[in-house]
């Protein structure tokens, strides 16, 4: 049954990709932070994306994308990124897929919207925070009044302060939360304190931009 999607997926893989770029790229976070040679090595992941998604169709096994995603996430978090990029791109390629036309598009969504669901966060403060995701949501548009948040910059903020409890370390969270009224980072710590998790004082990145 994954034979025709598995071709169309080969062909179309360049098409979709820069397609998921493109609106990620609407944000202009993304160029101001990693330029046009970010976008380079965002395209190379976003074409390993449909490799291994082609591998779990091949295999009939999602948890051969959903073991990729969550490497995948250990590197990213080490050099600047945050889940929500990963799982945002993983949502934004099932729905191009979709819109693609492509043949038995569902079983590809199936395996991408498992890939994004793997990626949240289950024990320890990390996963506290993430079970309270939209308590933390709330409290980011509660703050903004002052200079209005893009929809996908609040969900940014948040996975960067989720993945700060994760790894212990805050200072990705921190550079990216100054692009904001202080009142944002102030309500997600006032949120994380209400619910027993510990703030961390930012660490030293251990890696560097792409």
């Amino acid at each position: 049954m994954s034979e025709p999607l598995r071709r169309a997926l080969a062909e179309h893989a360049v098409a979709l990709s820069q397609r998921v770029l493109d609106e990620m790229y609407e944000n202009p976070f993304w160029m101001e932070r990693y330029g046009a040679r970010g976008r380079n090595f965002a395209n190379e992941d976003s074409l390993h994306h449909i490799s291994y998604l082609d591998q779990a169709l091949a295999s009939a096994d999602p948890l051969i994308f959903e073991r990729y995603a969550r490497w995948l996430r250990t590197v990213l978090v080490t050099r600047g990124m945050c889940t929500e990029h990963l799982a945002e791109n993983f949502r934004l390629l099932a729905r191009a897929i979709t819109d693609a036309g492509l043949p038995d598009d569902a079983a590809a969504r199936e395996i991408l919207l498992r890939g994004d669901a793997s990626l949240r966060y289950e024990d320890g403060n990390a996963g506290v925070l993430e079970h309270s995701r939209d308590q933390l949501l709330r409290a980011v548009e509660d703050a903004q009044a002052v200079q209005p948040m893009r929809e996908d910059d609040r969900r940014y903020v948040v996975s960067y302060f989720i993945d700060a409890a994760a790894t212990g370390e805050g200072a990705f969270f921190e550079q990216f939360a100054a692009r904001f009224p202080a009142a944002v980072k102030n309500g997600l710590i006032a949120v994380s304190a209400i619910l027993g998790v510990p703030n961390r004082a930012p660490d030293r990145p251990s890696g560097g931009d792409r």
